[in-house]
């Protein structure tokens, strides 16, 4: 699969693929253990979310509900300018179907709840 990366990725990866793809060519089993989770995100980053959220929130996690989070928020008081663009959704929305917590996530992809809790440590 060809994969539109920014240039800085060249020097930084180009260098592992090569010594496992010239080692897979000399006919050994290379493991090259750079992976992506399905969202994007790098493993370990997927990890310490996961971490970061059981920690914070519990495990099984009690997240906060819409309506709790929606207080936190100030809504300034001003007009919007008719003529402004609007992102209807973020990156993140994008990449997760909405979803904001690693844990929702995982359990949206038919994981075990039971299970989840080992993905914490990659």
């Amino acid at each position: 699969a060809v994969v539109s990366t920014q240039s800085g990725h060249y020097g930084r990866d180009s260098k592992g693929e090569f010594v496992a793809g010239y080692q897979r060519l000399k006919g050994k089993n290379v493991l090259f253990p750079f992976a992506f989770h399905c969202t994007g995100m790098p493993i370990k980053a997927c990890a310490d979310k996961l971490k970061y959220e059981m920690e914070t929130f519990g495990c099984p996690p009690k997240f906060p509900t819409a309506v709790q989070q929606e207080e936190k928020v100030e809504t300034a008081n001003f007009e919007k300018d008719p003529a402004a663009f609007e992102k209807k959704k973020t990156k993140l929305e994008a990449k997760t179907g909405g979803e904001k917590y690693q844990w929702n996530l995982m359990k949206g992809m038919g994981i075990p709840e039971s299970e989840i809790p080992s993905f914490s440590n990659p």
